[in-house]
């Protein structure tokens, strides 16, 4: 005998825990055959003879939340009705959807179409991701009739755009459920009648709360009034493209549901049947329930969202006159818990006001220890300190000035850092020129510092006349005779101390000037936060980038030496490894790239060098396939350190220790150093006094929030964003999915957008370098199958390049806009084939 897809289940329960566990199983668990007709489960629980539970599922293909009552509704009227003839009756939901393709044909949906193309004649860009959200990108993966509603509606929308990254979140279109039964005979239907539309809700954060709620009810009823188009029909006539990351039009839904308006009674009982669990009725909403994406945000992320949406609509409840930006999301004690967060631990120095003068302490109790070694020769702490004063006095005969600045033209070499610190001891200020570096940007440097001293030796003093400044003096150190009396050290903590160049946003050079207080403060804690004693230290960085000043103060100023590497092999990796293990060098500090490089190409030597204890990232995000790298030399004793700050901050202002266990996550998170301070304001916040009574502050330009913990996850760079075909993307966001999915068989990737003609749409190219893994099977194809599942196609690379090496600018950083202007190869390398 055939049997019907839907029966009812009957089982013995000892508790109602029995029946929680039914619930969570038809939840969470239970999958429907829907191709067998399987679209409903049906179970009634018995804990005796006059106590049972009736639980039940449906799948919402074939149902929605009114179906299910009116289910109930039948079973009431079956269970009271004398003669079942006179029972519950209804239309079947067929007849309904004949009905709508009737409509679809003859037209009759034409009027409400004209509006809704007028309405998305360009859709809304995708919602971004919100502040708080641990992700960096998406996986793939009823009737407003009161005030109460289309206030919710509002609040929500500013929450949106209060959390949304500055700029982004002002043209976004929330969605809503319309229950869609318009006509009296359909009300007891059962079937899947829920409409989705597209509320689209710009704003500006200057615009005051009641004018959003004017336009929301305008909108919202405008929506209504055109609602009997299916949704799927509306995307198919205004051609939205699909992605598995995130939902067509909108990616917020309010579910504003109707309770029930009065109660069924079931035979002589007087216990009422709810519908819902906790039989929520319009009248009587206590709570409002928020529903998030667990692949975008955790549990705390979620609560704090609550509270924050919570708080926006007791503000605007309160005073509707409010601006949008107006009422706080956080309360008095939560900003009190950021701001106790965003400074780092109290330092007392215990140290003179200026590292030169620590320098002197540690060269009188240590004079006949190792200061610096370049190549094979050595110097001690009183070699390099005569050489400094030497140095010192010479500038003074050149009637060097306070806080002038004198330009360094050397080689990497223990003249270097004697120039270095006489300068500094004479009271001027270092100007690093490399020589690595173009003449006609060290031209422009020296142009816009206006030295009027250069120190140069007998290799480099044929160079001066191409820094095209015939009125500097030049003073020749390789003459100059060592001095064992000390030169009085003329600076003091206010000083200006060195002036590095860094390209700026145009490409021009952009001079950041350093104080001596800067250079001590951050450089004295370093002891307690590295755990440092009297290190060797590599020098391999170019002297204008702020990690060469690093290395040259974290060896001298705590009792260590300096191991420099020749400027022709900085970018060599092979001899880099050999000079950390022949020289047994105990710390390093380099770029995220240049490790990559070093234990792509270094790492026998530095899988042996069993000294090496410490290695600090700076300048670049750490990727996980980094981490990966590090863990692979299976070193327990080796740490990890991952630094942040813009140079301005005098190096950096936050670090942490990283775990090498970690494969993904939140490598990016650190904490502020002793003494220094990192805030994080919201653009669309009103300023707290107490927290802007600073005399310096220095805008990073750099995407960060704080986690729960009191890290602070530093997401990438504004710069790293641009829009593509209206779009706006992250290019660090990509990059990251790509080794991620790569699974250690990537260690580097580089994204841009090129364009093969001014008519032609733009396109996304990877250039990626291969890691050396013992399978070595580098099949671009599989990693291209997963980033299509991990990212929007929009955000996917058209074209794949690989390179043996990525280039990187003379301070070892990525060099991207050498990347971005490499010529692509042939076609045939959209697969990946090519390699340069």
């Amino acid at each position: 005998m055939n049997t019907g897809a839907l029966h009812l289940e009957v089982a013995s329960i000892d508790e109602e825990e029995d029946v929680n566990r039914a619930v969570e199983l038809l939840q969470d668990h239970h999958v429907y055959d829907v191709a067998r007709g399987q679209t409903m489960r049906c179970m009634l629980l018995s804990m005796s003879s006059e106590q049972h539970y009736f639980v039940a599922g449906l799948h919402p293909l074939v149902a929605d939340g009114m179906s299910f009552q009116s289910i109930l509704k039948g079973v009431q009227q079956l269970y009271i009705a004398r003669d079942h003839d006179q029972a519950y009756k209804a239309h079947q939901f067929s007849y309904y959807s004949e009905k709508q393709h009737a409509n679809l044909a003859t037209g009759a949906f034409d009027g409400e179409l004209e509006f809704w193309k007028a309405e998305m004649a360009v859709p809304p860009p995708p919602l971004p991701i919100l502040t708080l959200s641990r992700a960096s990108s998406r996986p793939a993966s009823s009737v407003y009739e009161n005030e109460r509603a289309l206030l919710r509606l509002a609040a929500f929308r500013v929450l949106l755009l209060r959390y949304s990254p500055a700029g982004n979140g002002e043209d976004v279109a929330v969605g809503i459920g319309d229950g869609n039964r318009t006509e009296s005979e359909m009300m007891d239907v059962i079937g899947p009648f829920v409409n989705s539309l597209a509320l689209r809700l710009p704003i500006q954060s200057s615009a005051r709360f009641y004018q959003l709620l004017q336009n929301v009810r305008d909108k919202a009823f405008a929506a209504l009034a055109n609602s009997k188009v299916p949704f799927q029909v509306l995307l198919n006539e205004l051609k939205v493209s699909r992605s598995t990351s995130h939902t067509p039009l909108f990616q917020t839904f309010i579910n504003y549901r109707q309770g029930l308006h009065k109660t069924e009674h079931w035979g002589k009982d007087d216990d009422s049947l709810a519908v819902y669990s906790v039989e929520i009725a319009i009248s009587k909403i206590v709570y409002d329930t928020l529903v998030v994406r667990k692949d975008l945000c955790g549990l705390v992320e979620v609560q704090t969202l609550a509270k924050s949406y919570e708080r926006l609509v007791e503000a605007f409840t309160t005073d509707p006159d409010s601006p949008l930006n107006s009422p706080d999301l956080f309360t008095a004690a939560e900003i009190q818990e950021a701001l106790r967060f965003s400074r780092g631990p109290s330092w007392r120095s215990q140290w003179p006001e200026t590292v030169i003068q620590r320098i002197d302490q540690i060269a009188q109790s240590q004079p006949q220890e190792v200061a610096v070694r370049c190549r094979t020769t050595t110097s001690t702490y009183a070699e390099v300190l005569a050489h400094e004063n030497a140095i010192a006095a010479a500038l003074r005969v050149a009637r060097v000035t306070i806080a002038s600045p004198v330009a360094v033209l050397l080689e990497p070499s223990h003249a270097w850092v004697s120039s270095l610190l006489g300068i500094m001891r004479a009271g001027a200020v270092h100007l690093p020129l490399d020589l690595s570096l173009p003449w006609a940007r060290l031209a422009a440097m020296v142009h816009d510092c206006q030295p009027n001293i250069v120190l140069v030796d007998k290799d480099s003093m044929q160079y001066v006349s191409k820094l095209e400044r015939s009125d500097m003096q030049v003073v020749d150190i390789s003459s100059i005779e060592r001095q064992d009396e000390a030169t009085a050290i003329l600076a003091s903590a206010d000083d200006l101390a060195v002036i590095l160049y860094t390209s700026g946003s145009s490409g021009a050079p952009k001079g950041i000037m350093l104080k001596h207080e800067g250079l001590r403060n951050w450089t004295e804690p370093l002891g307690q936060t590295f755990n440092l004693g009297r290190e060797v230290i590599l020098q391999q960085t170019s002297p204008t980038f702020d990690l060469s000043l690093i290395q040259v103060f974290t060896a001298l100023c705590f009792g260590g030496s300096l191991c420099i590497i020749s400027r022709q092999q900085r970018g060599d990796a092979e001899a880099i490894s050999k000079m950390i293990s022949d020289e047994g060098v105990t710390f390093t500090g380099a770029t995220p790239s240049e490790y990559t490089t070093w234990l792509h190409y270094g790492k026998r030597n530095l899988h042996s060098c069993a000294v090496w204890k410490t290695a600090v990232c700076a300048g670049e995000p750490v990727p996980a396939s980094l981490v990966g790298q590090f863990a692979s030399l299976g070193r327990t004793d080796l740490t990890l350190y991952n630094v942040y700050g813009p140079t301005e901050t005098s190096f950096t202002c936050t670090a942490t220790q990283v775990c090498l266990s970690t494969s993904s996550g939140d490598i990016a998170a650190v904490r502020p150093l002793p003494d220094y301070s990192v805030f994080i304001p919201n653009v669309l916040d009103k300023p707290k006094d107490d927290v802007w009574d600073w005399k310096t502050m220095h805008r990073s330009g750099d995407l960060e929030r704080w986690l729960d913990d009191g890290q602070l996850l530093v997401e990438g760079r504004i710069d790293t964003q641009v829009k593509l075909r209206g779009l706006r993307i992250d290019l660090a966001e990509i990059e990251h999915a790509i080794l991620e999915v790569a699974h250690g068989e990537l260690c580097e990737a580089v994204v841009s957008v090129r364009k093969s003609s001014l008519d032609q749409p733009e396109f996304i190219v990877a250039h990626i370098v291969w890691a050396q893994t013992d399978n070595n099977r580098r099949d671009l194809g599989v990693i291209q199958s997963r980033l299509s599942k991990r990212l929007p196609k929009y955000m996917c690379p058209a074209a794949f390049v690989s390179l043996n090496k990525m280039p990187t600018t003379t301070s070892g950083k990525l060099d991207r806009r050498l990347i971005a202007d490499l010529p692509l190869p042939s076609v045939a390398n959209r697969l990946g084939d090519g390699e340069e």
